[in-house]
């Protein structure tokens, strides 16, 4: 299958703000598109654009695998709904009825989608007027599984469904099409899967529901039953397209090709076949400010981080510890937030800030947080209200002051900001304000229910009810829930394995951050939390530097991800059933199974290998053991020769080893990094290797160990090596009396880690 990119858009800037706004086309080819590009809060840029309308031409493209997902790749808040907004309406422009768009499985995030849609499309609410150029009606499935739709209104207007990852939402979802109105079977459906890689596609393991009356049901590998309704869904329509949503794709990437047959049941693919990324816009603060930015002395995100000491972590857990490092954070907190109001007091504004506990996600240590939250905010309204600070407190809070003094200095340098700095006595009186007139709230939010109750109704974003507003719990950074001007952030998860897509997503201090905000924002953890975090941060940018440096047009093999200790992709029920490889230095990698064309076939792309070999050898100089320098595209071109002699297929046995040849290459692409493009190369020729071995198991050595595998591993220490081995093919040996090359790749032994997939894993239950 071939799988292409939608073009070098990540990483692309926005225009600065105040740029002009897209005007619609004066000719209504795309009515919904150009309203709501009309109505952006934020003009769209041409890299958005590009982003948006690419990903629509491959959605809607009609190849062989059309059914297969794209993916939309952004960062945490990273305007990834605001894209998908506008590639729903391009899309219903141009023949799309019917969008459902899954949303995670919380009342929250459910809430939060609803309100945004409702929001963003409101230019398109239908009404009486018959000039209007295009209709949207947004529907939550709950509402609709009582109501039903009328098919007049639906031939209309274009539909958008909303249903959350939830067991009975996705009932509803399947009655609705299947039983109720039959007739959207037929409409022409987009699907829209955001935070995809949660809860869409996981395995487990059970009884097998296709066992014959009368036998013991056997073990088998399953799609867990989320993934499964969804599939079921799919499978349902006569028309669909699939845009998989997420900032952290992992688990997306590691599983097999195609689809998949389990429990003699058909499952529909959910690997992406092409990826579009979201262009970072001008305001967004991600993990470049928090952990690359931050390692300059004269950046003002120099200062974000502040160390928390393993008592103060201990302490939050429940156990003994020192208290002065959170009075410290917290003091700091409430300074940050009285010169922001200060600030925005002077523009006619009255600042609302947020900070976040999150050491905990067990909810028995939840109201002991606050307890001592609440017992610190004590401590410091009694000085204030008296009107007498203690001096360790006022030292305490001038520490904090002149930190955020330093900061704001170095954002007025690097002409970020032009805000006036306050004073330290202007500071205090506005610290003493919040507390004497209690502008203040604690709260923990431990549970579905808690953050539901505390969404703003009209933004679905986590409502500030004070000017302080302090949330302790343990689903308060979870994916998908915003928190508006969140200054502080106290965090204290440390698994013994770090997972890489939840923990990316607890980074709720991401996104459209003021640069005012950020010279008073900190980020309080453990040193070595916070050096996990770089490694994440650094592992997830080496995979979108991958992905840009594919580019358009460009093969999408097999997906390299970085993996790094004791820090792992995601959870391993998402991908029990791939086959996964983790790439480590000096390892072999060499393709299995292979069969080979027939002397017609493939006789005269030997002879051209050979002639290419022949000339790559007589220009440079071979060492002792045979080796010469090559450049890593000249031998990819080789590979990819090589790759086009053999055949696949359930004739051959080898259907499921069809993709080992793209991971071979995509290996000594990802091992050629680190070693400039350059490769060490050795051929060898006239061997006899049998196809199989003698209990018909396939062979797993083209190579010798003596004059092949010693050198290579002597070689291999800075560059990868490739060895081609030009095998006679005799029919004798399992093969088609055609001669041809089964190359062996060892990694050097400063490869960096990578992990992938390429097939479904063998001998599942």
């Amino acid at each position: 299958m071939t799988k292409n990119l939608s073009g070098n858009v990540s990483g692309a800037q926005s225009p600065s703000r105040g740029s002009a706004a897209v005007v619609a086309g004066a000719n209504h080819a795309t009515p919904i598109y150009d309203e709501l590009q009309a109505n952006a809060k934020y003009p769209l840029s041409v890299a958005k654009r590009k982003c948006i309308e690419d990903t629509v031409k491959q959605l809607l493209d009609n190849g062989s695998h059309a059914e297969d997902p794209g993916l939309l790749l952004g960062y945490v808040q990273g305007g990834k709904t605001d894209t998908f907004e506008h590639i729903i309406g391009l899309c219903c422009d141009r023949g799309i009825d019917v969008a459902v768009l899954f949303t995670k499985g919380t009342n929250a995030l459910a809430k939060q989608t609803l309100s945004r849609l409702q929001q963003d499309f409101a230019p398109l609410k239908p009404s009486s007027n018959l000039n209007q150029a295009a209709t949207v009606e947004i529907h939550d499935i709950m509402a609709l599984r009582k109501t039903g739709l009328i098919e007049a209104n639906v031939n209309k207007s274009k539909l958008i469904i909303v249903c959350k990852k939830e067991v009975n939402n996705l009932k509803a979802l399947i009655k609705l099409f299947k039983t109720d109105c039959p007739f959207m079977k037929d409409k022409k459906v987009l699907i829209i899967d955001d935070e995809a890689d949660y809860a869409s596609r996981s395995y487990k393991v059970g009884k097998s529901k296709t066992t014959p009356k009368g036998k013991v049901p056997k073990c088998v590998t399953q799609v867990a039953t989320i993934g499964k309704q969804i599939n079921d869904f799919r499978k349902l329509l006569k028309y669909h397209r699939v845009l998989l949503v997420t900032a952290t794709p992992y688990n997306l990437f590691l599983q097999p090709d195609g689809e998949l047959v389990l429990d003699n049941k058909h499952i529909k693919s959910i690997r992406p076949r092409f990826v579009s990324l979201v262009p970072v816009h001008n305001a967004y603060i991600g993990g470049k400010q928090y952990f690359d930015e931050s390692s300059d002395p004269n950046s003002m995100f120099s200062h974000l981080y502040r160390p928390l000491g393993q008592d103060s972590i201990n302490l939050l857990a429940g156990g003994q510890g020192n208290d002065e490092e959170l009075i410290f954070a917290i003091g700091q907190y409430l300074a940050g937030t009285a010169i922001r109001r200060i600030q925005q007091r002077a523009k006619g504004l009255d600042f609302k800030s947020s900070m976040i506990v999150h050491t905990q996600i067990k909810k028995v240590y939840h109201n002991g947080q606050a307890n001592l939250v609440n017992t610190i905010m004590g401590f410091l309204t009694k000085p204030f209200a008296t009107g007498s600070l203690p001096q360790d407190v006022e030292e305490m809070l001038k520490q904090g002051y002149d930190d955020f003094a330093a900061s704001s200095q170095k954002a007025r340098n690097q002409q970020l900001i032009t805000v006036p700095f306050p004073t330290f006595d202007d500071v205090l009186d506005e610290i003493q304000d919040i507390f004497i007139s209690s502008n203040y709230c604690v709260r923990v939010v431990n549970s579905d229910n808690d953050v539901y109750a505390l969404l703003d109704q009209s933004t679905g974003e986590l409502r500030l009810d004070a000017a302080v507003n302090i949330f302790i719990g343990g689903n308060i950074p979870d994916r998908g829930v915003t928190i508006r001007n969140l200054l502080s952030f106290v965090y204290g998860r440390c698994p013994l394995t770090f997972q890489q897509d939840t923990v990316t997503q607890h980074q709720r201090m991401f996104g459209a951050r003021p640069l005012e905000d950020m010279a008073v924002t900190r980020f309080y953890t453990s040193s070595y939390i916070y050096q996990q975090l770089k490694n994440i941060y650094f592992l997830d940018e080496y995979l979108r530097n991958q992905l840009m440096c594919v580019g358009a047009g460009k093969p999408f093999k097999v997906q390299m991800l970085g993996v790094s200790g004791n820090i792992r992709p995601c959870a391993g029920n998402k991908v029990m059933i791939s086959d996964l490889v983790a790439v480590k230095p000096q390892m072999r990698y060499f393709a299995r199974g292979i069969q080979t064309g027939s002397q017609r076939t493939i006789g005269n792309i030997i002879r051209d290998i050979d002639a290419q070999l022949d000339a790559a050898f007589q220009a440079g100089t071979p060492d002792a053991n045979g080796f010469i320098e090559m450049a890593v595209d000249d031998v990819l071109v080789l590979l990819e020769k090589i790759k086009s002699t053999y055949v696949y297929g359930s004739k051959y046995g080898n259907a499921g080893y069809r993709l080992e040849p793209e991971a071979q290459m995509a290996i000594l692409e990802h091992c050629s990094k680190s070693s400039k493009g350059k490769v060490w190369v050795a051929r060898r020729t006239g061997r006899n290797t049998s196809r199989t071995k003698q209990n018909g198991v396939f062979t797993n050595a083209p190579d010798n160990g003596t004059s092949d595998l010693g050198p290579a591993r002597a070689k291999a220490i800075d560059k990868p090596v490739v060895l081609m081995i030009r095998q006679e093919g005799k029919q004798a040996n399992g093969w088609r009396d055609v001669p041809f090359y089964w190359p062996v790749l060892l990694t050097q032994m400063t490869t960096p880690g990578a992990l992938f997939a390429t097939r479904v894993k063998e001998n599942l239950p």
